[in-house]
């Protein structure tokens, strides 16, 4: 029998993101981004959660988990089921089981499956029985996860962050997406809704006034001279029209936050970019392996990447990505893969491979106007000041005799320091108790060792406890005016 759902006001998103499927770790990064853009208590540690395994999907749904009220799945398909981390397949018994057993079960359940076909009708048809409203996604292909993914985003965005009803925003997805190549192909990609409601009732999430709290401000924690660097390069290309490449690399021991500042550089140089009438878009290539042919593997990795066949049609990919708008220029991220291990790439591999970036793509990308590229690479290593001399002594990449393309290795990426992190807070206006927010930073850091991610994590707790303690007060006696405010 149908009747209404509520979604919650603050609802609990739990997100399963396979690790080891093709984009899953920067379809999850996109996700907490926008969302938590959007909704200040849809970020991670406190009302999002991510789970990679069947295991720890599984314990968010126990009794004493995160018990979402949301479940987004994106992974591989199968027509047994979904494969989850690890090559095990989970079933639609085993799933309805999980949820069934749910004290609190979701008020929806979007299964975005790579390749599982007709065979998520099953799982819809299921599980509607015990949720509310169930979306499955149908015949994406390996070809077209690029879709499945701005599919989620799109109906996470409009029914977490805008309240619109599930029905209508698959009904409303047709025509509002950038990839498919024909109207046929995006009609058959549209999902289906298996719906056990008769009303959903949801409203906005409260907009925090920005200049209170900045939703990104975790990405944004020191790294200065970094991340000042990079920005003011990147403006004054795309403000000058040259060059038409910079090449960073950056690096840093395990844990201090050199993925994270991939994510800000996104975050933040979008933002930057509107005032110059151009857009940003990403591309992250895997790095390739071993090979006797290495400028080969080059082009194929990148190749692969822009989803070309050539090089030559790069620059027609990325005109693609303004949707064939004219007048806006356009800056590319490659932003590849995090080197973890000279196996993936050594210092003297990345001399190679800039050499050829410089000789045998930057020419091609060149014939086409209002096109730049930032290519951002970066090094997890185990001794940075040894990498350091490798990269500047040994294989002196810096006095490379690059024609188009300009290249700069960053400082290293250290641990934090406390007069650091304070200088932000009181920048940036994060809410902490400011009666305590010295000796806070100081326990915290003696805490986590200066651990730049664990920093971070922590700090984010903090900030978000005392967001709420003051949201709360605003609740209950609103702000004291003084008599004498005009």
């Amino acid at each position: 029998m149908r009747g209404p759902c509520h979604l919650p006001d603050e609802p609990k998103v739990l997100l399963v993101l396979p690790e080891s499927v093709p984009g899953a770790r920067a379809h999850g990064e996109k996700l907490e981004t926008e969302l938590s853009a959007r909704n200040h208590t849809l970020t991670r540690n406190r009302n999002l959660q991510v789970a990679e395994t069947w295991e720890s999907f599984t314990a968010a749904l126990a009794p004493d988990g995160f018990s979402p009220d949301v479940v987004y799945c994106y992974g591989a398909g199968s027509p047994e089921g979904i494969v989850m981390e690890g090559g095990r397949t989970v079933g639609t018994g085993m799933l309805a089981d999980a949820v069934e057993r749910m004290p609190k079960r979701p008020v929806l359940l979007y299964l975005n499956a790579v390749d599982g076909g007709a065979g998520l009708v099953a799982f819809g048809l299921a599980l509607e029985k015990w949720v509310p409203a169930v979306i499955a996604s149908r015949f994406v292909t390996n070809a077209d996860s690029a879709i499945a993914r701005e599919q989620g985003l799109k109906l996470l965005i409009d029914i977490l962050t805008r309240a619109v009803p599930p029905h209508r925003a698959v009904a409303g997805l047709f025509g509002r997406l950038e990839s498919p190549k024909d109207t046929n192909q995006s009609r058959w990609l549209t999902p289906l809704l298996f719906r056990r409601y008769s009303e959903w009732q949801a409203k906005p999430p409260e907009t925090q006034a920005r200049e209170l709290h900045d939703p990104h401000w975790h990405l944004k924690i020191d790294r200065v001279s970094q991340f000042s660097t990079v920005a003011a390069q990147t403006l004054q290309m795309v403000r000058e029209g040259r060059p038409r490449c910079l090449a960073f690399v950056w690096y840093g021991a395990e844990g201090q936050g050199i993925r994270m500042f991939h994510q800000r550089l996104y975050v933040e140089l979008r933002e930057y970019l509107l005032n110059f009438n151009a857009t940003l878009h990403e591309v992250r290539p895997e790095w390739p392996m071993e090979s006797t042919d290495p400028d080969s593997a080059f082009r194929d990795c990148l190749c692969e990447a822009f989803g070309v066949a050539n090089l030559d049609d790069i620059p027609i990919a990325i005109r693609r990505f303004n949707q064939g708008t004219t007048g806006k220029q356009t800056l590319v991220v490659v932003r590849h893969v995090p080197v973890d291990s000279p196996r993936v790439m050594k210092p003297k591999t990345l001399k190679a491979y800039l050499t050829w970036w410089d000789r045998a793509f930057m020419p091609i990308l060149e014939r086409e106007r209002g096109q730049f590229v930032l290519l951002g690479i970066s090094f997890i290593v185990r001794n940075p000041p040894k990498f350091r001399t490798l990269v500047l002594e040994k294989e002196r990449i810096e006095d490379l005799a690059l024609k188009h393309t300009v290249f700069r290795l960053l400082d290293e990426m250290e641990e934090l320091a406390q007069r650091d992190i304070a200088d932000f807070f009181k920048t940036h206006n994060i809410h902490l108790p400011t009666r305590n927010r010295d000796g806070i930073i100081r326990r915290t850091l003696e805490k986590t060792g200066g651990h730049y991610e664990k920093t971070v994590e922590e700090l984010q707790r903090l900030v978000n406890e005392s967001w709420d303690l003051g949201e709360e007060k605003e609740r209950d006696g609103g702000v004291e005016m003084d008599d004498e405010d005009y």
